[in-house]
């Protein structure tokens, strides 16, 4: 007698072993409004704050953000079954290995670390976090 649950399990399994799930995060270059002002602050030569450059400065930051997340629309196809959803810091993405990864090598998602751990296969990440003491890597990037 043949269990149709066995079947359907085993497809399942098949399918998931041809394009398994992975998980990564989808960084942007903004943290809070304030801290994220002051990582562009523009000083003019006698100690105040240009206000027009600053303002410039946190546009271009946004830009970025902006580009990257078209970038990310931009790549899925329209019948995805990406699932994507906030957290605190990072935009979390989970889809077919396939996807992700061609996220991934369009610089625009980073593995988790636990999901590194489960893939030997999967070479180990630079570090794309943001440093909002360091020098803005986007200034007039999108002119």
């Amino acid at each position: 007698m043949i269990n149709i649950n066995n079947i359907i399990y085993s497809k399942i399994i098949k399918m998931a072993q041809q394009d398994p799930i992975r998980h990564a995060c989808l960084y942007l270059p903004y943290f809070k409004q304030g801290d994220d002002l002051d990582s562009v602050i523009v000083m003019n030569d006698n100690g105040k704050v240009n206000a027009k450059a600053t303002l410039l400065g946190h546009i271009d930051l946004l830009k970025f953000a902006i580009a990257k997340l078209q970038s990310v629309h931009d790549l899925l196809p329209d019948d995805n079954t990406l699932d994507i959803h906030g957290d605190t810091h990072c935009i979390f993405v989970n889809g077919k290995k396939s996807l992700i990864e061609l996220l991934v090598q369009h610089d625009l998602v980073r593995i988790d670390s636990d999901d590194e751990e489960e893939d030997d296969e999967e070479e180990e990440e630079d570090d794309q976090g943001y440093d909002y003491e360091e020098e803005p890597i986007f200034p007039r990037l999108l002119k």
